[in-house]
């Protein structure tokens, strides 16, 4: 059975809307508020992202342990008009939280951050002013419903009116200095070796405790966090899962995955999804966070989640398929007739016992896993227009793109 959702549309959690019924739909931005500080400055936060111009505030809250947030909530409600309250009713993961708010804004775009973040110097109709694009097909391009299904299942950069997927602020501490939230794959030399094995070293290993990767132990590959160099820097996953999302494409790709309970490798995971399904995460410098007290540090431990993480990500290879010329494709190419390309994504089956054996999981369970993600691979092949190895071996190229475009 599928367990992974190709939309999280039909499995959002519980929730109570109290607040703001309806968008002022003006600069097309929309600001969604992660709460982690508790009451103490909340009221001059919210005025704050008001002045800011956002067509609506969503605050995704929880309504179990009562108390100072409901509190908290009714006198915000009672100080703003702009602002819209969802109240979880049970215990969900971040990714979740999002999926939910994204799925009550109408804005174009929607920007995630936390409470104790502040958003230094931009207005909202700023912010769409700059992810906006103007782009249009060219005059000899094929009809969507023309294209070859390999190009017409790729994400289509015609099909939306903003540049990317998600564009992450640049974050600043305290005193205003810049700290590294660009994070890049920094591989071991033989990491783009074919002969590299993916299931080679045992994730919870002694040896891999403390590491920042995927793969942990001799054959490594870590995501290294570095300062945005310049404009537009590429970036692995939205750090703290702050940044503004172009909604349309958001839910295509289909939000968070809330199965998966680490925040950490749920980031990664939509982040490095949308790298491999053809979208892309890049900062805009101007775009600034500043955070009120210690940098919120993730937590990297490859628990549960890693297993999920790594068999959707890591695990898949990108395959071409290779057509033979015979006498009948011919005659239908000079009819007109375009055949159908199998190139995309697949996961081996011949990967499931070295999985099962470094999963720590009996077999039944790793097949249960393993079976599911190979079916949701199999649905969404024709979407992967890359796999990671060869994204990661490619990555220098896109930091150098970004030197150019500047």
């Amino acid at each position: 059975m599928n367990t992974i959702p190709s939309t999280f549309s039909g499995r959002l959690p519980p929730y109570t809307v109290v607040g703001a019924e309806a968008d002022k739909n003006l600069s097309g931005v929309s600001a969604v508020v992660l709460p982690r500080r508790g009451r103490m400055g909340r009221r001059a936060f919210f005025e704050e992202l008001e002045k800011c111009g956002f067509d609506l505030i969503v605050s995704v809250e929880n309504s179990t342990g009562g108390g100072a947030v409901a509190g908290g909530v009714e006198e915000l409600y009672a100080l703003s008009g702009a602002a819209r309250f969802l109240l979880i009713d049970e215990k969900v993961s971040v990714g979740a939280k999002i999926n939910a708010a994204a799925s009550e804004v109408k804005s174009p775009l929607f920007f995630v951050l936390w409470d104790d973040q502040r958003i230094s110097g931009i207005k909202a109709e700023r912010i769409h002013e700059r992810l906006k694009i103007g782009l249009k097909p060219p005059a000899n391009a094929a009809p969507q419903n023309e294209m070859p299904v390999s190009q017409a299942a790729a994400p289509d950069i015609f099909s939306s009116a903003y540049k990317r997927l998600c564009t992450v602020p640049v974050m600043q501490n305290q005193a205003l200095e810049t700290v590294p939230t660009m994070n890049v794959p920094v591989a071991a030399a033989d990491f783009a070796s074919k002969k590299t094995s993916f299931f080679s070293t045992n994730a919870s290993s002694k040896k891999s405790a403390g590491k920042t990767g995927f793969f942990r132990g001799k054959n490594t590959f870590e995501c290294v966090p570095i300062l945005p160099e310049y404009d537009e820097f590429p970036t692995l996953y939205p750090f703290d899962a702050a940044g503004v999302y172009d909604r349309a494409r958001f839910i295509r790709l289909g939000g968070f995955d809330d199965a998966l309970d680490s925040p950490y490798w749920q980031y990664l995971d939509l982040g490095l999804r949308a790298w491999l399904w053809g979208e892309e995460i890049r900062c805009d410098k101007p775009l600034r966070l500043s955070v009120e007290g210690q940098i919120h540090r993730e937590d990297t431990t490859a628990d549960a989640s890693y297993r999920r993480f790594f068999l959707k990500n890591l695990a898949p290879v990108f395959r071409r398929s290779e057509k033979k010329i015979t006498l009948e494709t011919i005659a239908a190419a000079s009819e007109g007739i375009v055949s159908e390309s199998t190139d995309g994504g697949v996961l081996p089956l011949v990967y499931f016992f070295p999985f099962a054996l470094k999963s720590g999981m009996g077999i039944k369970t790793s097949w249960r896993l393993f079976s599911g993600i190979r079916h949701w691979v199999k649905d969404n092949s024709s979407r992967f227009v890359t796999d990671s190895r060869t994204l990661f071996r490619n990555w220098l190229g896109k930091i150098i793109q970004s030197d150019v475009d500047v």
